[in-house]
């Protein structure tokens, strides 16, 4: 097997130009199934043809960037769910400043306890603030990878579209005009399919 693997490898990677493997043009999901057929553990190397053939099979119809592109998609929409439950808490933590802001007299020393909460709680909100961001990162790359396994595949385009529209609407109410002329072209090629 690990012979037919490595001889595989050749037929598809060698430049016959520089006589060296060009592994690098391949497509990820075909380098990993030479690299399962010629693994050097036992143990992980495909063990027949048939499992080749199969996996060659699944790489060629896209079966496998399918799943990739649902993994991907997955992993988006987790972090946009997390992004989501994280921003409804920063909400509640910037109620909560304002509240104490209120009852803080500005002249109150910093040992005052309601300054130290106040001040704990804008750190609190800042730390969220950044991980509403990181989030947000996350969901959209993880979308704009589903869409690169498969173009066509409807949740990553309405993800995106809804994160682009929420990053829209955001730098509307800060009235952001260069935001929102950043974000409006993202969203529109997926909010209008």
């Amino acid at each position: 097997m690990w012979g037919l693997g490595l001889m595989l490898r050749e037929l598809l990677c060698l430049d016959p130009r520089s006589n060296r493997l060009a592994e690098a043009a391949l497509p990820p999901e075909l380098a990993q199934v030479l690299a399962r057929a010629t693994s050097r553990d036992v143990a992980t190397r495909t063990r027949s043809t048939q499992q080749l053939c199969d996996e060659l099979a699944a790489w060629s119809d896209g079966s496998s960037r399918a799943e990739q592109a649902e993994q991907h998609l997955a992993s988006a929409r987790a972090a946009w769910r997390a992004r989501q439950s994280s921003q409804k808490d920063s909400l509640d933590l910037r109620s909560q400043v304002a509240r104490l802001e209120r009852e803080v007299p500005g002249w109150a020393p910093l040992d005052h306890p309601v300054k130290a909460a106040l001040h704990s709680t804008r750190e609190r909100l800042a730390e969220l603030e950044e991980q509403v961001e990181v989030l947000f990162a996350q969901a959209v790359s993880a979308a704009e990878r589903a869409r690169a396994h498969a173009p066509e595949l409807a949740g990553a385009k309405e993800l995106l579209a809804e994160a682009w529209w929420s990053r829209f609407e955001q730098a509307e109410r800060r009235g952001d005009r260069p935001a929102q002329a950043r974000c409006a072209p993202r969203r529109s090629p997926w909010a209008a399919t």
